[in-house]
């Protein structure tokens, strides 16, 4: 569900801990939804670096704080992934990035987290399912990718925003790669991921700067967001694109899980934004719906 927060909006303990205390508190198939690296023309392939591309996996030297780093083109792909969605499940990393090869996707959290830009975490178990682990940046990993990977205008993230959200946060992802497959197949092609914190942080700004109106509807229609029952509504991710055609679009997108309220849905439904659910709410929420007489559709993840 999105929530509060801006730029220092993680976990105090948790960041203290994972940065050793230094901060404070492709086609149908699992197409990237990334925009291309700031010094990789050939930006990111679908299913990661397979076959062929394992072996073009070469390091390739950068330069970070007087220091000579070797770097190869999937751990790169890995920081920029991470630090795009905040947290990322490693399972999700072996399959849409290293084409299921574990042993290379191991081979780079372990040089990563050796250099200190990378920590690991367990994520609660949702109700009856499994723990997982899921990876993060830290502060400086974070400032590494932001300077040297991130795209013009895509912000990364780093450290955890509250540990118990921990599973939500990394099932974005998935979120999102299915909606850039769906984008793909009409000729869509995604340039920036947004996270609600970021929208969160533009809406506070409006709100706050001086002279601004405190009609929600006038904030609302700056950052091509609607109000529904007197609140503006923040997705947990927006995907910005082009289409076939060359024009920008973009597309709202939310996590519903089974905490969500027949109400919370349907604002979300009139909202305009895209909502994907487990495969065991799809059920109950479109029902929600419909007994509301609110039209949208409920797509399963």
């Amino acid at each position: 569900m999105s929530r509060g927060g801006w730029e220092d909006d993680r976990d105090p303990e948790v960041e203290s801990k994972a940065t050793g205390g230094r901060g404070p508190a492709g086609g149908e198939s699992a197409t990237a939804p990334l925009p291309a690296e700031r010094h990789d023309a050939r930006g990111p392939q679908p299913g990661g670096n397979t076959g062929s591309d394992a072996a073009r996996d070469r390091d390739v030297p950068i330069v970070w704080r007087d220091r000579v780093v070797p770097l190869s083109a999937s751990a790169r792909e890995t920081l920029r992934t991470v630090g795009t969605f905040r947290a990322v499940a490693v399972a999700d990393l072996a399959r849409t990035r290293y084409g299921g090869d574990q042993a290379r996707l191991d081979r780079d959290l372990r040089s990563l987290q050796r250099r200190g830009w990378l920590v690991r975490h367990t994520a609660p178990a949702p109700r009856g399912g499994r723990a997982e682990a899921v990876v993060t940046l830290t502060r400086d990993g974070h400032d590494l990718a932001q300077r040297q990977l991130a795209p013009e205008g895509q912000r990364l993230h780093w450290g955890l925003v509250k540990p118990k959200e921990q599973a939500h946060d990394a099932a974005l992802f998935r979120v999102a790669e299915a909606e850039a497959a769906r984008l793909a197949r009409g000729g869509g092609t995604v340039t920036r991921v947004i996270l609600d914190a970021e929208l969160k942080g533009q809406v506070a700004a409006r709100r706050n700067a001086p002279g601004a109106s405190p009609d929600p509807e006038a904030i609302a229609r700056t950052l091509h967001l609607r109000v529904v029952n007197g609140t503006v509504q923040i997705p947990d991710v927006r995907l910005e694109y082009e289409t076939r055609e060359g024009t920008v679009a973009r597309v709202d997108l939310e996590l519903a899980t089974e905490h969500y309220k027949p109400s919370q849905v349907a604002a979300k439904v009139q909202a305009g934004f895209t909502v994907y659910a487990p495969a065991s709410q799809t059920g109950r929420l479109s029902a929600a719906l419909e007994d509301r007489g609110v039209i949208g559709e409920i797509f399963s993840l």
